[in-house]
């Protein structure tokens, strides 16, 4: 049956409009973003914590709606950051660990997650940031009970003993104690050694005092942990009295007789004269010459001289050389420098008797 003219101007007015209507648009593809880059720094943290940076450089053909930092603590913190756009497809941010309270590390993964406008995701391993444990807490030695004793010495000096006690939860790597003159510079250091499980002691010699006036000195003991931790105490004074004055010299000869015995004319006999200084001080002086028929030393005019500190000796040698009969006496005279001990000397004698 034919179609009706109405019927037919539709069918016609369809057919001119899908002519003229363009082709529909191709469908554009979305991928995901894309990472060129992403750290964190510093990669490490003392124990206090602190702030960390977040870097990140991404791209994406439709754009990107966020930049999120995933750090995750192997203590099961969590901490998330926005990463903002710094231009030329840059993000950066700052976020803060925690303080570590342990004296072990904590670790934290950081990752970071890039979405753009059309809901895909791309994500980013940035690293690890570590915040380090704190050192156990160990305090310095425990020191007490300090000993010098005696407290005051004659100007001789003399046997002193220190002692002090120390404790320390690591040890006790030393221990010792520094004398320092009050006023002065200088200083005595003794070495401690252990005696007990925390007494240490020393005994020694406290230096004489040359001065005209006492002198004092302050004790303080010191004692060092294992870590080199040090505790100071102080041991008191220790007074040194004035020096004392030397006992003069004194001199001391024997024997103070000599006897050659019988000796023939034109031989000899020969003796030894000891000089002593039994005094605290020094003596010099001279052996005068002696007459003939005795011979002190070679001989020499000017005597035989001598220099003797306190507790020093001298052999002089003598020579009895008879040249005539009979018998024969003589001084020998012993002359200190400083004039004392005047007519100190031995008597001389032998007797000559013929030749045979």
């Amino acid at each position: 049956m034919p179609l009706r003219p109405p019927v037919l101007h539709c069918i016609l007015a369809v057919l001119a409009l899908l002519i003229a209507a363009p082709p529909a648009a191709a469908q554009v593809e979305n991928l995901p973003p894309r990472f060129l880059d992403g750290v964190v720094l510093p990669p490490s943290l003392e124990a206090d914590g602190g702030q960390i940076t977040l870097t990140a450089i991404v791209l994406d053909d439709m754009g990107i709606e966020s930049v999120t930092a995933e750090i995750v603590g192997e203590n099961g913190t969590y901490i998330y950051a926005d990463l903002a756009p710094t231009g030329g497809g840059a993000y950066s941010n700052v976020a803060f660990l925690p303080a570590n309270d342990t004296e072990y590390p904590i670790s934290y993964m950081v990752n970071i997650v890039a979405r753009d406008t059309g809901g895909l995701d791309a994500s980013w391993g940035a690293g690890s940031v570590v915040v380090q444990g704190r050192q156990p807490f160990n305090d310095p030695p425990f020191v007490t009970d300090p000993l010098v004793t005696p407290r005051e010495l004659p100007g001789t000096g003399g046997a002193v003993t220190a002692a002090v006690s120390a404790w320390d939860l690591g040890g006790i790597s030393s221990a010792y104690v520094t004398f320092r003159e009050v006023g002065g510079t200088e200083t005595v250091r003794m070495d401690l050694n252990q005696i007990g499980e925390t007494r240490f002691e020393t005994k020694f010699r406290f230096p004489e005092n040359t001065a005209s006036t006492a002198r004092t000195w302050s004790a303080t003991f010191t004692a060092l942990d294992d870590i080199g931790q040090e505790t100071h105490l102080s041991g008191g004074d220790l007074v040194i009295g004035p020096a004392v004055p030397a006992a003069p010299a004194k001199l001391r000869v024997s024997p103070d007789v000599r006897w050659f015995g019988a000796v023939r004319v034109g031989r000899g006999a020969e003796r030894t004269v000891t000089i002593r200084n039994v005094g605290g001080s020094r003596a010099t002086g001279v052996v005068a010459p002696v007459a003939a028929p005795f011979v002190a030393g070679t001989g020499s005019p000017a005597g035989v001289p001598f220099d003797l500190g306190a507790g020093e000796s001298v052999n002089v040698r003598v020579l009895f050389l008879p040249g005539s009969l009979g018998l024969a006496t003589r001084r020998l005279r012993i002359q200190r420098a400083d004039g004392q001990q005047a007519g100190l000397g031995v008597a001389l004698s032998g007797l000559g008797i013929p030749r045979r």
